[in-house]
């Protein structure tokens, strides 16, 4: 009779040991599962994604040119390229790199620029590149790019090197309708001077 009071007891409290045992381990296991998904991930990936939704997607492929005479190998700025403003246009020949032409556009307080209009698609991306050279800047002048009239980038002219050739960042455009006017503007206030020139100017589109 003690004997078996013995052994009842002693598989009750290894049956109790047991379970303790046991039990905490699966709740642990089960609150690390529910719990790994970090809330800040989450909100990482919608974002890039949202971002990534107002460019060309990154797998996409620029080609073509749709920019004519954008190295000026014409050696003349008409019929391919207008210009306006008050103040200085014009092709110089061999200025680039091994023969390649350029535009010199130089203005005083005002602006000169030349522009070009290109058949485009409605709703295309295109992206525009091109290359500069400072001759000379004072007070403060701009390089800006203009789609049919509105900048679409600005660039401080003041601050560069000068006397180098420069590769501008890459200008993403999305064309509103059949034809899009794509212009370069030198701008200068009084007393100031922009002084530069422009090189292999090429606008590619995504398909």
């Amino acid at each position: 009779m003690k004997a078996s009071f013995i052994l009842a007891v002693g598989l009750t409290w290894v049956s109790a040991a047991m379970g303790s045992r046991c039990k905490p381990s699966s709740v642990s296991s089960s609150v690390s599962s529910v719990s790994s998904p970090p809330v800040s991930s989450t909100v990482s990936s919608v974002s890039s994604v949202s971002s990534a939704s107002s460019s060309a997607s990154a797998s996409a492929t620029c080609s073509g040119n749709f920019i004519v005479d954008g190295d000026f190998s014409d050696n003349k700025l008409p019929p391919a390229w207008t210009v306006s403003g008050t103040g200085n246009a014009e092709v110089n020949p061999n200025c680039y790199a091994h023969g390649v032409s350029c535009a010199h556009l130089e203005t005083g307080p005002t602006s000169v620029a030349i522009s070009q209009v290109v058949t485009t698609v409605s709703g295309t991306i295109y992206d525009i590149s091109f290359s500069y050279f400072i001759l000379a800047a004072s007070k403060n002048p701009t390089l800006t790019v203009l789609q049919d009239g509105v900048v679409v980038e600005t660039i401080q002219l003041n601050v560069g090197p000068t006397h180098t050739w420069i590769q501008a960042p890459v200008v993403q455009v999305t064309a509103t309708g059949t034809q899009t006017t794509i212009s370069f503007s030198v701008n200068a206030v009084p007393g100031g001077e922009g002084n530069i020139q422009l090189a292999n100017i090429g606008m590619c589109a995504y398909s």
